[in-house]
C-alpha cells in the first residue's frame, strides 16, 4: 500500500469511527512501518498549526516585539514535543493496561485524528475574530473542548479495543501532556517578549 493510500485509509477510518460506524478501526493494520509513516500527519497538520498560532499571536506579542519567525519557531517546537511526547507516553499507558496489542493501530488513528481536531480548534478560534458577544464565544469554546475530548475518547476506545472508561485514561494523559507543553511554551514566549523589550 502506498503512503497516499495509507493516509486516505487513516483519515477515512477516523471519520467512520467518529460517525459511530462499527468496526471502522479494523482496516488499519497494527504494523510498525504503517505506524511510523502515519507521523507524516505532523507535517500535514503543520499549516493548520501555523494558522492557529497566527490567531493567538496578538495575545502573546501584540506589539510584534519578537516577530513572527521567532514566535512560530517556539510554537512549532512545542507542537512537535507535545505530539511525540504523548505518543511515547501513550505506549507506556497501553502496556500498563495490557492494551499494547493494538497500540500501533491506535497511534495511526490518533495521528490522523489530530487533523480533525485542528480543524475544530480553528473553527472555534474564528468567533473571537468576528467580535461575537463574550457569552457566545464562551459557549462555543466549551463546545469545542467537548468535541475535541469526545473525538480522542472515541479513537482510544475503538483503536485500542478497550472499554470507554479505560479509554478515558488516555484522554487524561493527553490533556496532561498538552497542558504541560502549553504552559512551558507560553512561559518561553512571555520571556522572549520581555527580553525583547
Amino acid at each position: 500500500m502506498s503512503l497516499s493510500q495509507e493516509i486516505s485509509q487513516g483519515i477515512l477510518s477516523v471519520s467512520r469511527i467518529l460517525r459511530g460506524i462499527p468496526d471502522s478501526a479494523q482496516p488499519v493494520p497494527a504494523d510498525h512501518d504503517v505506524a511510523w509513516r502515519s507521523f507524516v500527519a505532523v507535517l500535514v497538520c503543520l499549516p493548520l498549526a501555523f494558522v492557529l498560532g497566527g490567531l493567538q499571536w496578538n495575545y502573546f506579542d501584540p506589539e510584534g516585539k519578537i516577530g513572527l519567525p521567532v514566535y512560530f519557531s517556539i510554537v512549532v517546537v512545542g507542537h512537535v514535543l507535545a505530539w511525540f511526547g504523548y505518543a511515547l507516553l501513550s505506549l507506556q499507558l497501553a502496556i500498563a493496561m495490557g492494551a499494547q496489542k493494538y497500540w500501533l493501530r491506535y497511534i495511526v488513528l490518533w495521528n490522523w485524528l489530530n487533523l480533525f481536531q485542528f480543524l475544530v480548534l480553528l473553527a472555534g478560534g474564528l468567533p473571537e475574530q468576528m467580535g461575537l458577544p463574550v457569552q457566545v464565544e464562551t459557549l462555543l469554546d466549551v463546545a469545542m473542548v467537548v468535541a475535541v475530548l469526545f473525538m480522542s475518547w472515541r479513537i482510544a476506545a475503538e483503536g485500542l479495543g478497550i472499554p470507554g472508561v479505560r479509554a478515558a485514561a488516555f484522554i487524561g494523559l493527553e490533556m496532561i501532556v498538552s497542558l504541560f507543553i502549553s504552559s512551558v511554551t507560553q512561559t518561553i514566549l512571555k520571556a522572549a517578549v520581555q527580553a525583547a523589550t
